[in-house]
């Protein structure tokens, strides 16, 4: 089986609004002998974006994001499954899960004990960012002051519009 390739959706708050993922359609030849000839089958279900906003029912009505998390592919001991920006926990230790030149942060393989994965998803550094207070507090500061001067500037920016639109004559 290939890889899935879905994403969790973000809007511009941090908050998850959905998910995203990629159908495959389905491809019927004439030959089946010939495998794939774009020139002699037809397609029951075209390939395609599908989009989620609870991850069960899915539709291609595209749901609107600005930030996408990466699926791992992986789920944790309750069958979870495990995104990028996911805090998990194990054997008392925080770990978030990012991307690194290898693939996955490499904390993932040290965490499997004969093929069971142990470790739990408390939450995730967008909406949960608190978690990480105590343990990882240089990540903590670090996301907070991120946080705090984007949230800044989506306010500034939104002064900005509403004082277009006043000067304009569009008070709303």
């Amino acid at each position: 089986m290939a890889r899935e390739i879905k994403f969790r959706l973000r809007n511009r708050f941090n908050k998850i609004v959905g998910y995203e993922k990629w159908y495959e359609g389905v491809w019927h030849p004439d030959n089946p002998d010939r495998g794939f000839d774009i020139t002699s089958g037809y397609w029951e279900a075209s390939p395609r974006w599908l989009y989620s906003i609870d991850g069960k029912k899915w539709t291609p009505n595209y749901i609107a994001h600005r930030y996408k998390d990466s699926l791992t592919n992986l789920k944790d001991k309750n069958g979870v499954e495990i995104y990028e920006g996911d805090i998990l926990e194990w054997l008392g230790k925080r770990y978030i899960v990012t991307i690194t030149d290898g693939g996955w942060n490499p904390f993932i393989d040290d965490c499997q004990t004969d093929g069971a994965w142990h470790y739990t998803i408390i939450g995730n550094i967008h909406e949960n960012l608190e978690l990480l207070k105590g343990v990882r507090p240089d990540i903590y500061e670090a996301y907070k002051a991120t946080d705090e001067a984007l949230i800044a500037v989506i306010a500034e920016i939104e002064m900005t519009y509403k004082a277009i639109d006043k000067a304009e004559g569009r008070e709303g």
